[in-house]
């Protein structure tokens, strides 16, 4: 009877055994995305509604590894703003950690066309980007901040090169200078 006893519980603890080492395969080392997707992050955004972004333009194969990922990872406290590309070869532990540690994919900043009236260029950086269109041109009349570049808010217009940019999408009017500068 006793070996009978000793068999079962082997059994359970190997049946547990599998199914824990199952689900970290499935959430630390197995791909768990069917299609890449483009993710922009907010920073308002919750967690739970980045899982579901996730879920439903990666179209995720395991969503519970998606969540328990999510849940150990602690995303909903670390969640960082930016744009994210999910790829079908991702496991759900770093997608978690992209997002919590602000791993981002850049985004084409296109600055094209009539570059002469300072709203019309705050517009277009606005647009393309995770900053506001007022924002953009304090930047654009910001004498000190235009000093650094060796331009005034007279001469900005001269700053700005026509050209397609690799830009984080959270940068900032001084990275997007910096850009200009380069």
């Amino acid at each position: 009877m006793k070996k009978v006893v000793y068999i079962l519980l082997s059994l359970v603890v190997l049946a547990i055994a599998t199914v824990l080492g199952f689900s970290w395969l499935r959430d630390n080392k197995l791909p768990n995305f069917r299609k890449q997707a483009e993710i922009y992050v907010y920073p308002e955004t919750t967690a739970d509604e980045v899982l579901e972004m996730i879920a439903d333009k990666a179209q995720v194969v395991s969503r519970r590894s998606l969540e328990r990922c999510f849940k150990s990872k602690q995303v909903a406290e670390y969640l960082t703003p930016g744009h994210y590309t999910v790829s079908p070869s991702n496991p759900s532990v770093y997608v978690a950690r992209m997002l919590n540690n602000g791993w981002q994919s850049p985004v084409k900043l296109a600055l094209t066309g009539n570059l002469r009236i300072k709203s019309n260029i705050a517009a277009k950086i606005a647009s393309q980007l995770l900053l506001d269109s007022a924002t953009v041109y304090k930047a654009l009349n910001d004498e000190r901040l235009l000093a650094d570049y060796g331009f005034t808010p007279r001469s900005v217009f001269s700053l700005l090169t026509p050209d397609t940019y690799d830009i984080y999408w959270t940068a900032s009017m001084v990275d997007v200078l910096d850009k200009q500068k380069a």
